[in-house]
């Protein structure tokens, strides 16, 4: 933590980088027991998010709805995180903004939602652009694995998500990152085998979400045979 990019505490705002297209409006209709969205011909709203609803093995249901109605419903939908790893073995990772919904102030990776206009590739790309500020080339991240996962908040959303999980070896000092503060308050290079520690509860650490799970345990074989290929 004696590299981080730190900035202030997030006044609460968001930017609305992603909405749905000209023509469009959010319009929320009742269809018990859920809501739907129907095209419409006013603009949206500006914190839109229009994201696929997937049933439960991944395959598109024809629905589309707003990413805040997908949680209040513990929809199945699609997101995206991608592993950073530079040739020292170290991982980047991101402690959340106070203001985020779901695990806020928790330190985790560059993640996101996909959108029905973007495929998975493309936006992990945007989301490494938006909260990172640097471009990648798409030849440069390479799959690693869908994971299933599903989990409940406090406040009372549900995230029911397939997880397309990408990798990414780049070598930056952390002052050639530009963070987008509205979703993070730093960023920082850890070593990945203590980050993995961490992450399976083996040495506990409260701003760490403990993912350990079976499906959390083959990403992390993966991201072992990764890391041993770093180093070696």
């Amino acid at each position: 933590m004696d590299r981080a990019l730190v900035f202030g505490t997030s006044d609460g705002g968001s930017i609305p980088s992603r909405r749905t297209q000209s023509g469009f409006v959010a319009q929320l209709v009742e269809r018990s027991p859920l809501k739907r969205l129907v095209a419409g011909s006013s603009p949206a709203g500006p914190t839109m998010e229009l994201i696929e609803v997937l049933d439960e093995n991944g395959k598109k249901t024809g629905q589309i709805l707003d990413k805040e109605i997908i949680h209040q419903n513990g929809l199945w939908h699609r997101e995206v995180a991608v592993w950073i790893f530079n040739s020292k073995g170290e991982t980047l990772v991101q402690r959340r903004a106070l203001t985020k919904k779901m695990n806020p102030n928790k330190i985790a990776l560059c993640a996101g939602h996909v959108p029905t206009n973007e495929d998975s590739i493309t936006a992990i790309i945007r989301e490494i652009k938006e909260e990172l500020g640097i471009q990648v080339n798409p030849h440069s991240l390479q799959f690693l694995i869908t994971e299933k996962e599903e989990k409940s908040f406090p406040n009372g959303l549900i995230n029911r998500i397939f997880n397309d999980v990408y990798y990414l070896i780049i070598d930056k000092d952390i002052s050639e990152f530009t963070i987008q503060t509205e979703e993070l308050s730093e960023i920082f290079w850890i070593d990945y085998k203590k980050f993995k520690e961490k992450k399976l509860n083996i040495n506990p650490d409260p701003d760490i979400v403990v993912c350990n799970t079976p499906t959390d345990l083959k990403t992390f074989k993966l991201l072992d045979k990764i890391y041993s290929k770093i180093k070696h």
